[in-house]
Parts: C-alpha cells; sequence; structure tokens
C-alpha cells in the first residue's frame, strides 16, 4: 500500500492525462468509431460537469469549483441581466443548474449506501455488507496506474482504489439519464473499461483486481446501483481485450494510426 501511496503523490490528474499511455477512453472510441479518441471531437455536454460534480460530492473532492445556477427566466431583458452577473460572479467555475445539483445530491446519497460487494463469492461474507460509506476511509481517489503489457505502456485514472481481503478493488462512479443505455454500452464496448483497469492495479499492484461501476441513475427515484460484470465471461473478455490492444500495437508499430477494430463479443453482465 505504501507504493500506491507513492504514485498517488506523483501526478495530479491534470498530469496524468499529459502522459503518454493507451488507455480505456481510445480503445473504446477506436472500437466505436474506427478512430483514436483524439482524433474525433469530442462534444462538452452538461452532462459531464453533472458527472464530475457526484464524483466530487463522493469523494469530497473540489467541491469549490462548481457554481449552481438558480431558474432564471432569459428570455426577458432583466432575466439575461441577472444570468449574467451570476456568470460573473462565477467565473473561473464549473456552472451547474441547481436543479441538475439537487439530483446530483439526491444520487450521491443513495451512492454511499450501496454495497459494491454484495453477492459477490471472492469476497467475505462480512465484507459483502459493507456499504461505500463504509469504505470512504480506506479510498485513495483519482490513482493514477502506469503499466506496460506485452510492449505497450498503459494508464488508467481510478476513481477509487482500495485493497481488501487480498483483492484490488476499483470503484467507478457513473452518471447515467438511463440504467438500460448505460447496460447497452457496457455490453458494446464499455466493458473495455473494466479489463483494462484490472489488467493494470494486477500489474501493478500483484493480486486480483474487482472492477465495480457505482451506477447512478438521474431519474426518479434517483437510485445508485453496483454493475459488475459476470465472472463467468472473464476468459472470453481478457482474450477479446488482448486481441484488440495488439491489433493497436501492430498498427502502431507499422507508423500508421490505427484504424478501427470489427465488432467485440457481446460480454453478459450482472446487476
Amino acid at each position: 500500500m505504501d507504493a500506491i501511496a507513492e504514485q498517488s503523490a506523483v501526478d495530479t490528474p491534470e498530469e496524468y492525462r499529459e502522459r503518454r499511455g493507451l488507455n480505456s477512453g481510445s480503445l473504446m472510441r477506436w472500437v466505436e468509431h474506427g478512430t483514436m479518441m483524439d482524433e474525433v471531437p469530442v462534444e462538452h455536454k452538461p452532462i459531464f460537469d453533472n458527472g464530475h460534480y457526484l464524483e466530487a460530492l463522493i469523494d469530497g473532492s473540489a467541491r469549490d469549483r462548481f457554481a449552481f445556477a438558480p431558474k432564471i427566466d432569459r428570455r426577458t431583458k432583466a432575466g439575461k441581466a441577472e444570468y449574467a452577473a451570476f456568470l460573473k460572479e462565477s467565473e473561473g467555475k464549473v456552472v451547474i443548474a441547481e436543479e441538475d445539483a439537487e439530483v446530483c445530491r439526491k444520487l450521491a446519497d443513495s451512492a454511499m449506501l450501496v454495497r459494491p460487494f454484495e453477492g459477490i463469492d471472492t469476497i467475505r461474507a462480512r465484507d459483502q455488507l459493507l456499504t461505500v460509506s463504509d469504505l470512504m476511509p480506506h479510498l485513495s481517489s483519482q490513482l493514477p496506474i502506469y503499466w506496460e503489457h506485452e510492449g505497450i505502456k498503459k494508464k488508467a485514472l481510478a476513481d477509487a482504489f482500495a485493497y481488501l481481503g487480498g483483492l484490488n478493488i476499483i470503484l467507478d462512479w457513473k452518471w447515467t439519464g438511463n440504467l438500460n443505455t448505460f447496460l447497452s454500452g457496457l455490453r458494446y464496448n464499455k466493458w473495455l473499461q473494466a479489463e483494462h483497469y484490472s489488467e493494470g492495479a494486477s500489474v501493478r499492484y500483484d493480486d486480483q483486481t474487482l472492477f465495480v461501476y457505482i451506477v447512478c441513475e438521474a431519474k426518479p427515484p434517483y437510485v445508485a446501483r453496483a454493475v459488475t460484470l459476470d465472472p463467468g465471461t472473464a476468459g472470453l473478455r481478457r482474450a477479446e481485450y488482448l486481441d484488440i490492444c495488439e491489433e493497436y500495437a501492430r498498427w502502431n508499430r507499422k507508423g500508421r494510426k490505427p484504424t478501427g477494430y470489427g465488432e467485440p463479443k457481446t460480454v453478459k453482465i450482472w446487476v
């Protein structure tokens, strides 16, 4: 665990983004769009900021980065002036609508009650009763992980990391407008994130890794759930992930950008 603390102190999340290495976002974008992530413009959406605020509420980081916009009728002259004054006062902060911020607060409260390990046989029975709130004192937030596998330099930024009962534990906070939409994406290509992060933690810190999504659904009743991948498909996922990484590396060694990968196999999941 000393190595974990040491590495966490070396790089901030901003420094992490500057370091070279294959990340899971690039792999997912490559599979989906036939190109690398940095070649596809990513349109900024308010939901991204909502997700960042949710993370900040859960891990207690940098909440003063956000400003909350009240409901203002910007169709009127007075409303436009009031909103302009609000933006000036909030300069340098991430602006989130107050109603969205309230949803985030409800979801953060729900996330704290989630039992990430309930029903997972590889976790001790007593630890299956632990909630996210119980785990918070033991979690390292925004932990950069760097490793190399089969000649490919890789990196990952874990939302939350802990070591429990001989396992590396990674929790990943997810905001979604619809649980079924998230699960559909997970079956298609977003499972690559879990596989990528799990490899990194296992290579860097030894021992096996359990990756758990804490999925927060931003619609009534505003419930958070733990989502993990089916252990019965672990071998299939591993083989497919390695194939995708090798295909990327093969093209990269030729001095050309990867141009995309075939359809990934469907992976069963459980909630």
